[in-house]
């Protein structure tokens, strides 16, 4: 924590640190395409160009309405930053969330520009990623009911959504006690947490529509290599939705590298046949690394012009 205040203090320093977060992402998504390249050379297969391309405009569209909760988040902590910049910062720094740690690094150092402490961004990342876990549960209840019947009661499945979502949406004190006891932690106990029903239903209604195009663009993905039957679209949708909840609940690797990809294909596996499983979770990766790359270059064309406050 030290460090981060540090590293928000000194301007070169944070220079350093952006250049730094957008380098080695790169060069690690470059250098893990490469070690999983024997796995697509050795598949044979006929790709339908099309439908990789929507795959990969999904993923595109599927990141666009989060900058607009990170905006919420941001006004429940008491800052109005103009939303151009808003963007610019989620997109640029999504990158640094393949570093260990880096999600938590990267957006507290391109904000601190900005005039946001390290804290409060911090506290901004716990509040967005709650709320998509959340949303993310929601739309992996498909998966969980349609492929796990008979393994997990649907009762108790509803049970472990329903309550924590009640208690998320429905009750802003819950999750507004349970950030400003994070920054107390922190050494900042003065500092006023507002999220109100209505900002957190707004988010959550944006998470939802991140997860439903991001379970679109998977199952296009998947078709585009294999003609899987339309009545599988939900099961093969929802089943990217919990491989990702998964990979942020346990985050315990950089971007969720290796439990994503495991997850997926344990997943995928009663569904499709050898090896096309494995071959999907690597052209997931790819894919979304490549929406992040793509996200990354139109942040970088807005600019950061000083706009003035909302």
């Amino acid at each position: 924590m030290q460090a981060l205040r540090q590293l928000s203090r000194l301007p070169w320093l944070r220079r350093g640190a952006q250049l730094l977060l957008t380098i080695v992402p790169l060069a690690y998504v470059v250098g893990t395409l490469v070690s999983n390249w024997q796995v697509l050379s050795q598949y044979d297969w006929h790709p339908n160009a099309a439908r990789m391309l929507g795959a990969l405009c999904l993923f595109v569209l599927a990141r666009t309405p989060l900058p607009f909760s990170s905006d919420r988040a941001f006004s429940a902590l008491g800052y109005a930053l103009p939303l151009r910049t808003v963007l610019r910062g989620y997109h640029i720094s999504a990158l640094s969330g393949y570093l260990p740690g880096g999600l938590f690094i990267g957006r507290p150092v391109f904000f601190g520009e900005h005039g946001v402490d390290v804290i409060s961004a911090s506290a901004g990342i716990v509040m967005e990623q709650s709320m998509l876990t959340a949303a993310g549960l929601l739309c992996s209840l498909p998966y969980l009911f349609l492929a796990g019947a008979g393994a997990v009661p649907n009762l108790w499945v509803l049970g472990v959504v329903v309550v924590p979502l009640t208690l998320i949406v429905f009750y802003p004190d819950f999750i507004n006690r349970m950030v400003r006891w994070m920054l107390a932690r922190a050494g900042y106990q003065d500092r006023g947490v507002n999220l109100t029903s209505r900002q957190l239903v707004t988010m959550f209604l944006l998470d939802i529509v991140h997860w439903l195009l991001a379970g679109t663009a998977s199952y296009f993905l998947v078709t585009s290599v294999y003609a899987a039957p339309s009545r599988l679209f939900p099961i093969l949708a929802s089943a990217h939705n919990l491989a990702a909840v998964l990979a942020i609940v346990i985050a315990l690797t950089p971007g969720g590298f290796g439990i994503a990809e495991g997850a997926t294909t344990l997943l995928l596996t009663p569904f499709l046949p050898a090896p096309l499983p494995a071959l999907m979770a690597v052209l997931t990766r790819i894919w979304l690394v490549t929406a992040r790359v793509v996200l990354f270059a139109l942040g970088s064309l807005l600019g950061s012009p000083a706009l003035p406050k909302r």
